[in-house]
Order: C-alpha cells, then sequence, then structure tokens
C-alpha cells in the first residue's frame, strides 16, 4: 500500500472517491468533516449512475440509526444529509463510543458492508468513529482495514494528527492511502451539543415504543450473565442478603463465576461469608439498577437486528424480560443483545456500565 505525501485537496478527494468501486475507508478524528466528504463524495457516485451505499460507524454522533448502532444506507440519488434515509440494516453495540466493545465494532462493520456488497452496491463508503489516537484506536482501525480490504483509504485530518495512523494503514494493506485537509470552516461541537443531539436521536427512534415481555426460556440473552447458569436456591440467597445486608433477589452460578443481583451496595462485613460459601470461585454484583433502561438489541431470524429497546426490568419470578422498543411483536425474537449504556425513554443518559458490571 502506497500513502501519498501530499495532503488532497477537497474537489480532489471527492472526485477521487466518487471514482472508486468496492470499499472506502475513511478515518480522522472528530469533527474534522468525514461525514460531508462521504456525503459529497456518495452523491457524486450516484450522479454518475452507480449504486452507493454508506456505513455510518459513529456510535455517538452517526446521523443513520439510533446511538449505540452502526447503520447503513443505500442513496437511491441524491441527497442533503444521511439522516433522512431510512437505515437497510443496523448492528448493535450497545454504547456511545467503542472503547470495550471493539469486538462487536468490528464484526458489526464486516457484517454491514458484506450486507451492501451482496445486495449489489458497487461502492461502500465507511465512515469511521473519531477515534484516532492511541493504541486502542490503532488496534480499532487495523482491524477494520483488515476486515474490509478497501480499495481505498481517505485519512482527513486538521493539523497532523493523522499522520501516524496513517502510516499504519498504508502498510499494513494493498490499497493506497491518501490524505485529505480538513476545510478551516469546519467547526467544533461541544460536548453538550453532542449528548443534546444523542438523546434526540434516541428519543425520535423510541416515539410509539411499547412495553414487550420476552420469555428468558426462549429468548437468549446475550454479553450478560443473566440465565446463563443455574439460579441459586432461595435460601442460599436470604442467607446471603442477610450477610451484606442487601435484598438479593436473584443470583446463577455460572462457567464465569457466582452472580449476584443485589437491591443496594453490599456491605463490606459480610464479604467473607463469600469465601466461604464459594471458596475461590469469583463473585460478582450487579445492581438491581442496571437493568432498568438499559439499551439493549433484539435479534431476530438469520441473527439480523431487529430493533432497540430499553430494558425496564425482569421479572425474576416469572423469567421475563421487559423491553420498551418500537418493534411489533416478539414471537420471532431469539436473542437480547445487553449494552452497556443506561437511557431513559427521552433520550437522556443515565450512566455508562462497564463490560464487567453485566
Amino acid at each position: 500500500m502506497s500513502l501519498s505525501d501530499d495532503l488532497l485537496s477537497w474537489p480532489d478527494a471527492v472526485s477521487l472517491m466518487a471514482a472508486q468501486t468496492g470499499v472506502v475507508m475513511l478515518v480522522g478524528a472528530t469533527d474534522v468533516g468525514k461525514t460531508t466528504l462521504t456525503l459529497e463524495a456518495a452523491n457524486a457516485a450516484v450522479r454518475a449512475g452507480r449504486r452507493v451505499a454508506v456505513l455510518d460507524t459513529d456510535l455517538g454522533q452517526g446521523e443513520v440509526g439510533p446511538p449505540g448502532t452502526l447503520g447503513l444506507v443505500r442513496l437511491e440519488g441524491p441527497v442533503a444529509t444521511l439522516a433522512e434515509l431510512k437505515p437497510r440494516a443496523l448492528a448493535f453495540v450497545g454504547d456511545c463510543a467503542p472503547v470495550g466493545h471493539l469486538l462487536a465494532v468490528v464484526q458489526g462493520t464486516h457484517r454491514l458492508v458484506g450486507h451492501a456488497l451482496e445486495r449489489g452496491d458497487e461502492t461502500v463508503f465507511v465512515d469511521t468513529s473519531g477515534l484516532v489516537s492511541g493504541r486502542l484506536a490503532e488496534k480499532l482501525k487495523l482491524a477494520k482495514l483488515e476486515v474490509l480490504q478497501p480499495s481505498l483509504g481517505v485519512v482527513v485530518q486538521r493539523a497532523r494528527e493523522g499522520e501516524r495512523l496513517a502510516a499504519l494503514l498504508a502498510g499494513a494493506g494493498a490499497a493506497p492511502v491518501v490524505r485529505v485537509q480538513s476545510p478551516k470552516e469546519v467547526g467544533r461541537k461541544s460536548p453538550v451539543y453532542r449528548r443534546v443531539q444523542r438523546a434526540n436521536r434516541m428519543r425520535r427512534h423510541l416515539e410509539g415504543a411499547r412495553l414487550l415481555d420476552l420469555d428468558a426460556s426462549q429468548v437468549r440473552g446475550v454479553d450478560t450473565w443473566l440465565y446463563t447458569g443455574t439460579a441459586l436456591p432461595a435460601r442460599q440467597l436470604q442467607f446471603l442478603a442477610e450477610a451484606l445486608k442487601t435484598p438479593i433477589p436473584h443470583g446463577e452460578a455460572t462457567p464465569d463465576g457466582v452472580f449476584l443481583c443485589t437491591a443496594r451496595r453490599p456491605h463490606p462485613a459480610g464479604l467473607p461469608v463469600l469465601q466461604e460459601e464459594f471458596g475461590k470461585r469469583r463473585v460478582g454484583f450487579t445492581p438491581l439498577s442496571a437493568f432498568h433502561n438499559l439499551l439493549v438489541g433484539l435479534v431476530g431470524p438469520g441473527g439480523h437486528l431487529a430493533d432497540i429497546g430499553l430494558l425496564q426490568g425482569v421479572n425474576f419470578e416469572r423469567a421475563l424480560f421487559s423491553v420498551l422498543t418500537p418493534a411489533r411483536g416478539g414471537a420471532e425474537i431469539g436473542q437480547l443483545l445487553f449494552g452497556r449504556l443506561r437511557v431513559r425513554p427521552d433520550g437522556s443518559e443515565i450512566a455508562r456500565l462497564r463490560p464487567s458490571d453485566l
């Protein structure tokens, strides 16, 4: 792979990208104009008569699909914004940032690009997230490069912040990598603005949502310990609740350890009881609140994401997941993907959970 020595002008970059077939991968920090460049090139390619798709992989500030997802759209003609297009397919990550979810991001990117190419799209523009600095960013972008095998890599940079990443991408694949100067007029968005935008997108997506009860014996939870092991008996839960000074409505012994759902933070004085009860096995605690307003993905036949929703709670006595979702009918839902972002139905964010919390 070769790396251009000179920065391309914006019009030259649009022309080069619009002339490509296959996958065009765009990389750059936040607020450098990646989405604008993607849109201009996609519109130019559509005007040239090609079948064009755009994959938006920005989990927090993307224009396609709700926050926490990757979204794929096809352009039937030039558009003013990608937001006006209905997603052809979504992939669930369950958080507004890729940190802690690299595997889900790469898998989702690979799957959606494959979806576009299998359905005859000639050019697929992949607009990646603004994470470009540090080892985590390099691992993520190199992994995407590996699975996408693009015909062209495009690095948009304001100054020299993308130099190292551009060189890494150029040395890791077969396609050329070009660098593009970000326009000076591109403005920076504040964290407050970004948070409000995410909230608005989530609220709009959940308009008309209704509660759907899903049977845990029929719908398998993914990326959670819940209903993956053997439930602890009620007498044992009561004993542990007394020692830890908090109600424990549910607990399980799983292949990964023992996990307890607690109503309050466990009292430290009771922790030695856990070692007596479970020996050296790992013991994890999940607060009951983690199962309220938790972003989840509903997976239907063929592993396709049917929709997203907010887990409103778990009925442990009846083993039911209660999900607020725009999805209609739960008969075909086979999996419930647990995210790590808690969001109110109005779109406002409550908290981000750690991967180990569930």
